[in-house]
């Protein structure tokens, strides 16, 4: 039986796979034109001055700091530091903390958990303190230059440095 919507001369509707190559094709088009968006940016970019210069500033950054990690590694030791590099400032180096300063460093670590506020201390401010006996470089000025644009390095330097004071344990591959 014929439908009584239906009147005569009417379009019958697409078929599903109709339907799939029409968005098919549209999804293809969109992405040709984001795609050719992207290389038309990428494309102003390398074009840019500024950025260029940018580029050869951060590579000479890049190239004196792996020179200085390396006279420092000469001075200090193989594998006695550790190196954290910052996105636009360079690099921080640190060492192991002295024991005593180590041990400081987790007891007030641990009383930084405790309730009562006259005991407390900030756990930053444990690194902080554990950091004056550990930075080898930069120089404490320039590092608190860089805590200004990126706090989160100084947990991240404490860290390496705790670390640093702990010995290596290595699994028995036999077991």
């Amino acid at each position: 039986m014929e439908s009584p919507y239906r009147t005569a001369g009417a379009v019958e509707p697409p078929s599903d796979s109709d339907v799939v190559a029409k968005l098919a094709a549209e999804l293809a088009a969109v992405k040709k034109a984001r795609e050719e968006a992207a290389e038309k940016r990428a494309a102003a970019r390398a074009a840019d001055p500024a950025r260029i210069a940018a580029a050869i500033a951060r590579e000479k950054r890049a190239a004196e700091d792996d020179a200085k990690f390396a006279d420092l590694v000469d001075e200090h030791g193989e594998g006695t530091l550790r190196r954290l590099n910052t996105p636009l400032d360079g690099m921080v180096v640190v060492k192991a903390a002295p024991a005593l300063v180590h041990r400081r460093f987790e007891d007030e670590s641990l009383r930084s958990d405790h309730a009562n506020p006259k005991v407390r201390t900030s756990l930053h401010d444990a690194a902080e303190k554990m950091l004056k006996h550990c930075l080898v470089y930069p120089d404490r000025a320039t590092f608190d230059k860089i805590v200004e644009r990126c706090p989160a390095i100084v947990m991240m330097a404490a860290n390496q440095a705790y670390e640093l004071g702990r010995p290596s344990v290595e699994e028995d591959a036999g077991k």
